[in-house]
C-alpha cells in the first residue's frame, strides 16, 4: 500500500525532476532576426529578434543560440550617437551562431552550419557601404572571465573613422581588462572589413593595471585596417598583462597604415605582452614600415612570443619585429614553422632589438642558425605575392607533396591538445604510409601521398654503401625516372639531415658530423617508398 508519506516523496521527486528539466531548458535562449512570435527567447518561433535584448536578459552562465541573419548593435556606449551602438557583454555567457532557426531544432547544437546560416554582427548602421557612419565597436567585451565564449559569428564593418581616442581603437571587437581582468574565448569567428582610426582594426584589448588574456581558436582575420595592428592590437601598461593564445587562426590581407604590425601589434609599457601562435597562417599582410607582427617594449616591459607550426608568406616588411628599448627580458621562440617569401631580406624577416631569438626546426628563406633549421623553397601550392603597396588575399600556403618541410618538425614542441592541422586534418602523419609520423613544418600537414599505401621500393632498386660508415654514404638508385626524395632521421624520428631532392642516379650524403649510432634513410620516387638502416661508426 502506498502511504501518504511515500506519495509525497514521489510527488516531490517528480516536481524536482520537472523543475530541473525546466532549468536546463532555460539555459538556452533563442535569437532570430525574423522571429515574430512572443519574443521571450523560449524557442525559435518565440525568439528574440534583437540580440542585445537577449544579452541583457539572460542569466550569467546561460547560452544564447543565434539563427543565421544580420544583426545590428543597439547598446549605446560612451555617447548617444548611432555610432556609439555596440553589442555589449559584461558578464559570462556562451553565445553560439550559425543555426537554421527552424522550429523543432531547439537545443540541437550539432545542427548548426556556419556556411549555410551565417550569423553576422554588422556595424553598418548608416548608409550601406559607407563606413563613416558605422559603429565604432561592433562588439565590446567588458571584464569577463574565461568562461565567456563567442562562437560562430561574422564580425564586420566596424569603423573608427573620425573617431576620437577610444572610439578609434578596436573597431571589430574591443576587450577591456583595465584595472581588472577580461579573458574571453572566441571560436569559429570571421573578423573582416573592420577599420580603426588607430590600433586594432579587427580586435583590440587594453590592460592598464589589469589583465586581458583572450583565446582565439579557428578564427580568421581578413581585410581589416588599423593605424597599427591591422588585424589585432594588444596594449598593456601600469604593470598590466596581455597573453593572448591564438590557435588555428588565419591572418589574411590586413593592413597597418603606419607601423606596429600589418597583422598584430603588441605594446608593453612596463607590462607583459606574450602572444602564443599555434597552427596559424599570416599571408598578404601589409605595413609600409613594419613586419606582420610588431612588438614594442619600454621600461620594464617584457615579452615572450611563441610561434609553433605557423606559416608566414607574402607579408611586406617581414615576419616579426621586436623593439625593446627598456630593461625587461624579451624573447622570440619559433618551432616547426615556415618563414618564406616575406620582406626583410637576409634576416628571414625577423628583426630584433635587444631581444633573444630561439629558432629551431624551422624552414627559412635564407640560412639560419639553430637546431635542425633548413632553408630553401617550401614548395607551397601557390606562393603569395609579396605586397609592396597594399595587402592582398592571394596565394595558397598548403605545402606540396614534394615539400622539404614534410616530416621535418619535432613532435615534442607540439602542445598536447593539438592533434590536427589548420584544415582539421590529423597531425603527425607519415606520408609514406599514412601511419603516425613526424610533424610537418608549417600550419598544414601532408596526409598520405596516395589513397593507398605507397608500394615498397624493391631492395634491388637502390643501394646504400659503405654501410657501416664513418664519413659518408653513397645512395645509388636504379632506373629512377622521377625526382627522388631522401630523408635521414634518427631512431627518435628526428630529422638529422636536410632532405635531398635529386634526379641523379647517385647521391652522396655527408654523415661525418653525426654521432655514432643507427639512422634510418627514407627514400621515395616513382610513387614507391622504402627505408634502409645506416650504421654510423
Amino acid at each position: 500500500m502506498t502511504t501518504f508519506t511515500s506519495f509525497c516523496r514521489k510527488a516531490f521527486f517528480a516536481i524536482a525532476v520537472l523543475l530541473a528539466s525546466q532549468a536546463v531548458q532555460a539555459q538556452f535562449v533563442y535569437v532570430k532576426s525574423t522571429a515574430s512570435g512572443l519574443a521571450n527567447g523560449s524557442s525559435w518561433a518565440d525568439a528574440y529578434a534583437d540580440l542585445q535584448i537577449a544579452i541583457d536578459r539572460v542569466a550569467t552562465g546561460d547560452t544564447i543560440l543565434v539563427a543565421g541573419g544580420t544583426y545590428l548593435p543597439s547598446f549605446r556606449l560612451g555617447g548617444d550617437s548611432l555610432r556609439n551602438s555596440t553589442f555589449y557583454f559584461n558578464r559570462d555567457m556562451t553565445v553560439i551562431g550559425g543555426f537554421s532557426g527552424e522550429s523543432g531544432t531547439e537545443g540541437d547544437l550539432e545542427s548548426r552550419d556556419l556556411n549555410l546560416h551565417p550569423s553576422i554582427l554588422s556595424g553598418d548602421l548608416g548608409i550601406p557601404g559607407d563606413d563613416v557612419d558605422n559603429a565604432f565597436h561592433v562588439v565590446y567585451i567588458d571584464h569577463v572571465s574565461d568562461t565567456f565564449k563567442l562562437d560562430g559569428f561574422v564580425i564586420e564593418k566596424g569603423s573608427g573613422v573620425n573617431g576620437a581616442v577610444f572610439d578609434a581603437i578596436g573597431s571589430g571587437i574591443f576587450n577591456s581588462g583595465d584595472n581588472g581582468r577580461s579573458h574571453p574565448t572566441f571560436a569559429h569567428c570571421v573578423i573582416r572589413h573592420n577599420r580603426s582610426g588607430e590600433s586594432g582594426g579587427g580586435y583590440a584589448s587594453y590592460a592598464s593595471g589589469g589583465k586581458a588574456n583572450p583565446r582565439f581558436t579557428h578564427c580568421s582575420f581578413i581585410r581589416n585596417i588599423g593605424g597599427g595592428g591591422g588585424a589585432m592590437s594588444f596594449y598593456t601598461d601600469n604593470s598590466g598583462e596581455s597573453n593572448p593564445i591564438l590557435k588555428h587562426c588565419q591572418f589574411i590581407g590586413n593592413t597597418a597604415l603606419t607601423a606596429q604590425g600589418g597583422a598584430i601589434s603588441c605594446i608593453g609599457h612596463s607590462s607583459k605582452v606574450s602572444p602564443s601562435l599555434i597552427n596559424c597562417t599570416f599571408t598578404g599582410n601589409h605595413s609600409p614600415t613594419s613586419q606582420a607582427i610588431n612588438i614594442f617594449l619600454t621600461g620594464t616591459g617584457e615579452s615572450e612570443v611563441t610561434i609553433i607550426n605557423c606559416t608566414f608568406a607574402g607579408n611586406s616588411g617581414g615576419v616579426i619585429r621586436s623593439s625593446n628599448i627598456g630593461t625587461g627580458p624579451s624573447k622570440i621562440i619559433a618551432r616547426n614553422s615556415i618563414f618564406f617569401g616575406n620582406g626583410g631580406g637576409g634576416s628571414n624577416g625577423i628583426t630584433l632589438s635587444n631581444d633573444e631569438a630561439d629558432i629551431a626546426f624551422c624552414l627559412t628563406e635564407f640560412f639560419s642558425l639553430g637546431q635542425s633549421n633548413i632553408f630553401g623553397n617550401p614548395n607551397f601550392i601557390q606562393l603569395p605575392a609579396l605586397p609592396v603597396t597594399e595587402a592582398h588575399t592571394d596565394g595558397d600556403v598548403h605545402i606540396a607533396e614534394d615539400s622539404p618541410a614534410i616530416d621535418m618538425g619535432d613532435n615534442v614542441f607540439v602542445p598536447a591538445d593539438i592533434t590536427s592541422d589548420l584544415d582539421g586534418l590529423p597531425r603527425f602523419v607519415n606520408p609514406f604510409n599514412g601511419m603516425l609520423g613526424r610533424v610537418d613544418m608549417g600550419a598544414y600537414e601532408i596526409q598520405e601521398s596516395t589513397s593507398d599505401v605507397a608500394p615498397s621500393l624493391p631492395e634491388s632498386a637502390w643501394r646504400v654503401y659503405p654501410n657501416p660508415t664513418t664519413e659518408s654514404v653513397m645512395v645509388r638508385m636504379e632506373n629512377a625516372s622521377a625526382t627522388a626524395l631522401l630523408k635521414l632521421i634518427d631512431l627518435n624520428g628526428r630529422p638529422v639531415h636536410t632532405s635531398v631532392k635529386t634526379s641523379c642516379d647517385e647521391v652522396t650524403l655527408d654523415v661525418s658530423n653525426l654521432p655514432a649510432g643507427i639512422y634510418l634513410l627514407q627514400a621515395e620516387w616513382d610513387g614507391k617508398s622504402g627505408t634502409k638502416v645506416i650504421v654510423k661508426e
